[in-house]
Parts: C-alpha cells; sequence; structure tokens
C-alpha cells in the first residue's frame, strides 16, 4: 500500500521507466524478491502497481532517492501525529529520516513499504484520500460540532484545512492505476459491479515469529464513490495470508453494504 506514493514522487519528477523484472533483485549483499519469486517480465509503473512488482519499486527507489521519497509521504501525514479531538491524538508511527536511510538495502525496503516504515490504518486511510481529493491533504478530525442534550448544535468546529501536494495530473494519473488494480490487478477481489472501487493491496512482514513461521499483516486501502459521498476505507488484518485473499473482499462487500444503504 506504500507503492503509490513512490509512483507520485516518481511522477511528480517526470520518472516513469520501463523494467524488465525478473523475480528478484540484488541491492549491495542483500537478495530481495517479488511474491514467490514470480518474474513479471517487462512491466510499466501502472503494471507494476497492477501486480505489485517489488523489484519495480526498489529500482525505482534507487533512482529517486530517500530524501525524495521521505519528503512526500512526510506531506501525505506519515510520520505525524495529529490531534483528532481536544487532547486525543493520532500517534505518529514511524517515519525514517534520510539520515537513517545510510544504506541501498535500507532504501530498497522503504521503497517498498518496509524496513523502519511504521503507519496506522487511520494514517493510510488519510494519504489516500489524497488521490480521491485530486491532490489534496486535509488532516483527519473526530469532531464536527458541540451539541447541547437536545441535539442543538452550540458551535460548529472548522474543519483542517486542505492544501495541494500533489499535483491533480499525478493525482488523477493515481487515481486510474488505482482502478486498474481493481479491475485487472491483484485487488480484482474489491471489485464491484455496483459501485466503482480504487485501492492497493499489500502483505507486509512483521518481523515477528509464531512457530517458527513469520507473522504478516496484510491490508486493502481504497476508496469508491456512493451517494455522492467518497469513503475512503483502509482494511486491515494481523497474521493474515494476503492483502488480496483477506482484505480486499471486505472492502468489496463494506462498499456495496453503504451503497444499498443509500
Amino acid at each position: 500500500v506504500f507503492k503509490p506514493f513512490v509512483a507520485s514522487v516518481a511522477i511528480e519528477n517526470n520518472i516513469s521507466p520501463l523494467y524488465e523484472c525478473t523475480g528478484n533483485i540484488q541491492i549491495g549483499n542483500t537478495y530481495f524478491k517479488c511474491s514467490n519469486h514470480t518474474p513479471h517480465g517487462k512491466v510499466s509503473m501502472n503494471s507494476a502497481l497492477r501486480l505489485s512488482c517489488n523489484t519495480y519499486f526498489i529500482a525505482l527507489g534507487q533512482t529517486l532517492g530517500a530524501e525524495k521519497l521521505i519528503s512526500l509521504s512526510s506531506d501525505f501525514g506519515l510520520g505525524k501525529s495529529v490531534e483528532l479531538a481536544d487532547n486525543f491524538y493520532l500517534k505518529s508511527g514511524k517515519l525514517p529520516t534520510a539520515e537513517s536511510i545510510n544504506s541501498p538495502p535500507s532504501l530498497a525496503n522503504l521503497s517498498f513499504g518496509q524496513g523502519e516504515l511504521l503507519a496506522s490504518p487511520l494514517q493510510m486511510a488519510v494519504a489516500y484520500s489524497v488521490f480521491a481529493n485530486g491532490g489534496f491533504y486535509r488532516a483527519p478530525t473526530l469532531m464536527k460540532a458541540i451539541i447541547d442534550e437536545d441535539g442543538n448544535t452550540i458551535q460548529k468546529v472548522n474543519l483542517p484545512q486542505k492544501y495541494r501536494i500533489l499535483n491533480e495530473d499525478t493525482a488523477r494519473r493515481i487515481d486510474e492505476i488505482l482502478e486498474d488494480v481493481v479491475t485487472n490487478g491483484n485487488g480484482n477481489k474489491a471489485y464491484s459491479f455496483i459501485t466503482s472501487n480504487r485501492g492497493k493491496t499489500a502483505t507486509a512482514q512483521s518481523g515477528w515469529y509464531k512457530n517458527g513461521r513469520e507473522i504478516n499483516h496484510t491490508w486493502f486501502c481504497g476508496y469508491f464513490m456512493a451517494n455522492n459521498k467518497t469513503y475512503v476505507v483502509a482494511i486491515f488484518k494481523e497474521d493474515g495470508i494476503s492483502g488480496a485473499t483477506d482484505c480486499a473482499p471486505v472492502f468489496k462487500e463494506l462498499s456495496e453494504n453503504i451503497v444499498r444503504l443509500g
């Protein structure tokens, strides 16, 4: 689910290479692989996101460098604490500093959302709202108004100001790719005939082990239109199988139920 942010950095810098995926890539003395070592062949940015090709984004990250990746990721809200309501804060998670990404392998890990990076589902949902909002970021809030016991509004709460972090054309291109991920890619279990869903799957290594098996956390982050509103949702499962298997079907069911509720 971090890969669309890397793609955004590349598009903003007019970089969109073709790449030959052989199923693995050597960075320094470390080998990184795509899922099951599957070679994807020649891939563009669009097909790399559709297939969730790790090696494409690892190679792309080496070209972009840590500073660009971290700067725009910070603009998306990663690594930042936000006040959701009075004295109630969203934890910051962890966005590495450029100084801590001090080797090509550590940059490779960041380039597909691994390594030191930590983010909550709410942070990821807010970050994906940038694509849904045409390139604008708005901090999340839980407060809309203060009301009395009879339900009368005493005071409306001002929403956080939105501000542009992506060029509109960049946001539109990522939006189109995320639609393709659901329509034709590994997020197809989130596809719905009654709403146009966009999003991205993920299967993230945790570094935790149970009975000799590493625990993976699985994701689907995306958004959809229903009843003239845009809903942005992050589905997360601890100790999952894959984002496509665990989380994409939940996203589909949720989106369809919201449409039916009117």
